[in-house]
C-alpha cells in the first residue's frame, strides 16, 4: 500500500494564480485611488491659490470694497461629469475690504497645464452681482 495525499490538502496551481491576480488587482486598486485622492487635492490646493491671487489683485474688488483686508474660503467644490479628469473647481471667498465686505464666487479651469477663470462674480448684500472678468 501506498499512502497518497488527499488532493483537498494541497492548492491547487489554479487557485494560486486566482490568488496571485486578486493581490496584483487589489494592489492596484489601492494605488490607483491614493494617485487619484492625491491629484484631486493637489489640484485644489492650486485652485484656492490661483483664486486667492485673482480676488486680491483684482482692480473691481478694490474699487467697490476697497483694499482687501482679509478673505476666507467658504466654499469649494470639484465641478464636472467625472471623478478622474475633473478639471474645474469652484470656490467662495468672505471678502473684507477697507470699505465694505462682500461674496466672491470664482469657477477655475486648468486646460494644457494652465488655469484659466470661466467665472467670477462678486456680490454685495443683495444686489446684482458684478463680473470680475
Amino acid at each position: 500500500m501506498t499512502a497518497e495525499t488527499p488532493a483537498a490538502s494541497t492548492p491547487s496551481n489554479t487557485m494560486r494564480t486566482l490568488g496571485s491576480i486578486g493581490i496584483v488587482i487589489i494592489i492596484g486598486a489601492v494605488v490607483f485611488v491614493a494617485y487619484t485622492i492625491s491629484t484631486r487635492d493637489r489640484m485644489a490646493s492650486q485652485a484656492l491659490k490661483v483664486s486667492r491671487t485673482f480676488v486680491r489683485s483684482s482692480p473691481v474688488v478694490e474699487t467697490d470694497l476697497g483694499q482687501v483686508i482679509s478673505m476666507k474660503k467658504i466654499g469649494e467644490q470639484r465641478v464636472g461629469n467625472g471623478w478622474i479628469g475633473t478639471r474645474s473647481w469652484a470656490v467662495d471667498f468672505d471678502v473684507t475690504g477697507k470699505k465694505t465686505s462682500g461674496t466672491v464666487q470664482v469657477l477655475v479651469r486648468k486646460e494644457n497645464g494652465e488655469w484659466s477663470f470661466a467665472r467670477a462674480d462678486l456680490q454685495q448684500g443683495h444686489g446684482k452681482p458684478t463680473n470680475l472678468l
